[in-house]
């Protein structure tokens, strides 16, 4: 780790990190993420950085005891954002099929 903390978190070193640890590999993450193994290794880094503890062993997808119990609120994270955002996108695709004018609202 870097010792540097990081003020914002990035959705994207959460997807680099459970790509990681899921497919074993900082290039397959990478990949899934269009991006190269560097740079997926590279935000583990700073997901670490920012939480302040070390996820996974240096240079491997090999989980520490702290990512252990980390991996799952990363999943939880993941799950609630892409949840919201699947949500939001329909509530604005439902409100702009069914156009409500004044004179429709009967009170």
């Amino acid at each position: 780790m870097s010792g540097k903390r990081m003020k914002s978190l990035r959705l994207i070193w959460l997807e680099a990190f459970v790509l990681a640890v899921d497919g074993e590999s900082f290039t397959k993450a990478g990949a899934e993420l269009g991006i190269n193994q560097g740079t997926a290794s590279k935000y583990v880094t700073y997901l670490e950085d920012w939480l302040g503890l070390p996820l996974t062993d240096p240079g491997t997808t090999v989980l520490t005891s702290a990512g252990e119990r980390f991996i799952p609120v990363a999943r939880q994270v993941i799950a609630a954002l892409t949840g919201a955002r699947a949500l939001e996108r329909h509530m604005a695709e439902t409100a702009l099929s069914v156009p409500i004018s004044a004179r429709e609202i009967k009170i």
